[in-house]
């Protein structure tokens, strides 16, 4: 059904009758804005570490209630000083993610989704413990981990995890994808699906920074569509569900592809904007053969060496990446002085 008070024929209506759409933030105001005003009900909404630093610092409620449920099953620091107080914060940070991710799951239709500490990327068995964590976090706020995928970077590490977690009933997303490496590397390790990056990660935080390219000069564009194909041509059941999309023509162009996991800035450019005459969606085929997508590839049996030999030949994707997992990291630090700062302020914990 069309959008309600929106554009005649607009990107959003054509994108989303031959794409899913998902949400790109666990801000339920703007959630409830969508389902309100234009009816769009979203399939999953996700979250990363600098979507959790936006959340938390404008409720910080969120974090408050984290802490009293850490707090019942264990002590409370006596003071900043403490030498339990870094612990308490990190477990507070955990509980937190599941306490944003539970208010967004009572608006969707399937899974939210939650990312692990992204400096925890090489370290399989730090990334079990984590993303056990969290969803064990879910289910003291009454979320089945039915509901909730895990975020992991795609390395080898990381994906070494995902066939453990996978294992254990617990759903994985092979995130921070920027090349067809990854891709292969995360439906072989049993990941129910992967996000490619369209954009520059840096284009999302600053959206006014986008400049179109030309679809062929277009990095993000090309190697989404090659996993595209790929996925395609080889029957892999993993779900394509791009993410750092900001640009309409880009969106219009990988139109077709599983699921699109769309920010706030570009929804509202897609409700009020109508596809450009000439233009036709989708812009990907459903079908593509195998001389179109290229030869079959396997990673997950050949040892870390070969795939992150494989991976670093390509040194955009490599760059991209690294970009990517850099400034999660950064909101990661910001997130921990923010839940200290709110842990003082409201008298949780004493100076």
């Amino acid at each position: 059904m069309p959008i309600t008070n929106a554009a005649t024929n607009s990107i959003y209506d054509a994108v989303a009758a031959v794409s899913n759409i998902s949400l790109d933030t666990m801000s339920v105001e703007e959630r409830d804005y969508f389902k309100s005003e234009h009816g769009i009900e979203f399939l999953n909404s996700t979250s990363n570490q600098g979507i959790c630093f936006g959340n938390w610092l404008s409720h910080p409620q969120n974090v408050v209630k984290a802490a009293k449920l850490v707090s019942e099953s264990v002590s409370v620091p006596k003071s900043v000083s403490a030498p339990d107080f870094d612990e308490f914060v990190s477990k507070v940070i955990v509980q937190a993610i599941a306490v944003t991710g539970s208010l967004q799951s009572k608006g969707i239709k399937n899974c939210v989704l939650s990312q692990i500490n992204p400096d925890l990327a090489n370290d399989t068995e730090a990334i079990v413990k984590y993303a056990t964590a969290i969803i064990n976090a879910y289910a003291v706020v009454g979320v089945d981990k039915s509901k909730v995928i895990i975020k992991l970077p795609i390395t080898w590490e990381s994906m070494q995890a995902a066939k453990q977690l996978t294992a254990s009933g617990i759903q994985c997303l092979g995130t921070v994808c920027h090349t067809l490496e990854q891709a292969v590397l995360a439906a072989e390790a049993g990941c129910v699906a992967i996000s490619p990056y369209v954009d520059d990660l840096g284009v999302n935080i600053d959206p006014s920074s986008y400049v179109v390219k030309p679809l062929e000069e277009n990095y993000g564009y090309q190697m989404t569509k090659q996993v595209h194909m790929y996925y395609r041509a080889y029957g892999i059941k993993t779900i394509n569900c791009i993410a750092a999309t900001i640009g309409l023509d880009v969106i219009l162009a990988l139109s077709g592809v599983d699921e699109m996991t769309i920010p706030v800035v570009a929804l509202y450019k897609m409700i009020n904007t109508s596809v450009p005459e000439g233009v036709v969606t989708p812009g990907l085929k459903k079908t593509y053969t195998k001389e179109e997508a290229g030869p079959e590839l396997s990673f997950i049996n050949g040892g870390a060496d070969a795939y992150n030999k494989a991976f670093e030949s390509n040194k955009i994707g490599v760059e991209r990446y690294h970009l990517a997992i850099n400034t999660f990291s950064s909101f990661q630090k910001k997130a921990e002085v923010l839940v200290k700062n709110c842990l003082v302020e409201y008298g949780i914990v004493k100076a």
